[in-house]
């Protein structure tokens, strides 16, 4: 009997297809954790209970932008998908948000500074909507301190931690801005942080942008540039938003702090996250029951 046998080339490309689906097999990339999953699994919660987002939309910031990229954006532009990068990077947070222009509509002075979104529950598709509603030329003047003083003034009417954004080019900015910020850190400096974005061309407002961020006590400036990357955004949001500290027993005090981390969800606690001490006097003479040597002393009786 003749047997067949199979021509060497056949051989060749059998063994390159397995070789080849080998390959394949150890070149899988291994699913990366996003933000929004390390959230959900709780490995972070927010340190905050509301943001605020002030964006320079005044005429300086129709300027092209001379940072990375190929130079035909508006720093305008630029800002606006520097806010949607962070909108997608942010986890599904129950907190409360706020953006809000200024600098367009000189000519109507109510209109110097507007919110676009919010206050309101966070959501990704609702920030997203209203930063797409930014579809004007930037024009106008720089009212920075009108609207620095607008969201300080919410801040005084609400509850919480607070974090402040502040993005603009830091060039040609009206209303005393510094000292808006310094008053808003007198007031509010104990639970709110004030962080700034630069994007401009000018060193001179970066410098300016360095200040105003100097004058609180909690935040930092950046330039956009340091941000573009997807793990530099990543690492901003959870600077910004986010922390490890988790509060295991809901009484308002992080771990970290909480003398008492075990305690039953609706006790009163004090600073240290262990329930109040209620001092009582049940026979009214005066003396709390604790430290009473005669807690049953009849009502009249004088004590001594």
């Amino acid at each position: 009997m003749k047997r067949k046998c199979l021509p060497a080339f056949s051989l060749m490309i059998i063994l390159f297809l397995i070789t080849g689906c080998l390959q394949l097999q150890s070149m899988v990339i291994p699913h990366r954790v996003t933000l929004e999953e390390e959230f959900q699994m709780g490995k972070y919660v927010p340190k905050i209970k509301n943001f605020f987002i002030i964006l320079d939309a005044s005429s300086s910031m129709s300027v092209s932008y001379a940072g990375k990229g190929d130079g035909t954006d508006s720093k305008l532009t630029v800002a606006k998908d520097f806010i949607r990068h962070m909108n997608d990077t942010m986890p599904a947070m129950e907190v409360s948000g706020v953006l809000r222009t200024f600098g367009r509509g000189i000519e109507v002075p109510m209109k110097q500074t507007e919110t676009v979104y919010g206050r309101t529950t966070y959501s990704r598709s609702g920030l997203e909507q209203s930063i797409n509603s930014i579809n004007f030329i930037a024009e106008g003047n720089s009212p920075a301190g009108l609207a620095i003083k607008a969201v300080s003034d919410t801040i005084g009417s609400i509850k919480g931690a607070n974090v402040v954004i502040f993005i603009s080019d830091g060039e040609h900015l009206e209303g005393n801005p510094l000292a808006k910020v310094r008053d808003m850190a007198n007031s509010y400096g104990d639970w709110t942080c004030f962080y700034t974005v630069w994007i401009g061309n000018n060193p001179e407002g970066e410098l300016f942008m360095e200040k105003l961020a100097g004058e609180m006590d909690c935040g930092f400036s950046k330039s956009v540039d340091d941000i573009a990357s997807d793990e530099d955004m990543i690492d901003f949001v959870k600077q910004v938003f986010l922390t490890t500290d988790i509060d295991s027993d809901r009484d308002g005090v992080p771990e970290s702090l909480d003398r008492c981390p075990d305690t039953p969800i609706g006790v009163d606690v004090d600073e240290s996250g262990c329930p109040k001490i209620v001092q009582t006097d049940s026979d009214g003479d005066g003396v709390f029951d604790d430290v009473d040597r005669c807690p049953d002393t009849p009502i009249g009786c004088v004590c001594r």
